[in-house]
């Protein structure tokens, strides 16, 4: 048996965990509204002007009903990154169809 080495577990020392998501979830979890609450906000701040719009956002509402060019669509997502402080993955960004898929990618969900 080989020393083992400081720092660095023994692979004999057992079952390593899976990997987490992608990047640390919202701690505590955080409540739908709030969640949906920054996702208008972030809305609001891309797209000034359409506050009546987006206050009709559910979580059911999907990114198309959004009216978002791609371009402001990519801002308020540079917006949520920044808020929660993470990157989200190009290809979970890719799945996201919803409102809701957004909010899953914030609590450090994936698709």
């Amino acid at each position: 048996m080989r020393p083992s080495t400081p720092g660095i577990p023994s692979l004999q020392s057992g079952p390593v965990p899976p990997a987490g998501p992608s990047h640390p979830p919202l701690e505590p979890p955080v409540p739908d509204a709030e969640v949906l609450a920054l996702i208008k906000e972030a809305l609001n701040d891309v797209a000034p002007g359409r506050e009546q719009d987006f206050a009709k956002v559910t979580l059911t509402s999907t990114i198309e009903d959004l009216g978002l060019d791609s371009i402001a669509t990519m801002e308020m997502v540079g917006y949520l990154e920044e808020k929660v402080d993470t990157t989200f993955p190009d290809e979970e960004l890719a799945k996201v169809s919803t409102v809701a898929d957004l909010s899953k990618l914030i609590r450090g969900g994936t698709l």
